[in-house]
């Protein structure tokens, strides 16, 4: 979802995915591509993942891709512990150019049920 902020200078983009899925293997959550003629600032990122019941791998990723997929930076990677549940943030102020991709996914092997939470805010400009 875009919010113009000042008319061709800048747009705000927000990406959230907050949901309690069941068992499922690495799952792309939204992806956001810079268009053409812009770059974008990674002003914020937020994940979270609840306690695994059973040790089993509970993860939540951001991360910035090229167009054909090769990871360039991990922004957060969090994963499960059994005894809590664990959240992570970065202001990374990271640039990304027309093409690249931020990408949230998320991989329960648990045996139930677990929470999930990724978000991200940028702010779009022209080049």
């Amino acid at each position: 979802m875009r919010y113009p902020v000042e008319p061709a200078y800048e747009t705000i983009v927000r990406q959230l995915y907050a949901a309690s899925p069941g068992a499922h293997a690495v799952t792309t959550r939204w992806t956001y591509t810079v268009p053409a003629g812009r770059f974008a600032v990674l002003e914020q990122a937020f994940v979270s993942v609840d306690l695994s019941a059973t040790g089993a791998l509970l993860a939540s990723v951001i991360f910035v891709a090229t167009a054909a997929g090769t990871e360039l930076h991990r922004v957060l990677d969090v994963r499960s512990l059994t005894d809590r549940p664990l959240s992570d943030h970065a202001e990374p102020h990271l640039v990304l150019n027309a093409g690249e991709i931020l990408r949230a996914q998320t991989a329960n092997t648990d045996a139930g049920v677990r929470a999930f939470l990724l978000s991200a805010q940028l702010i779009e400009l022209p080049l």
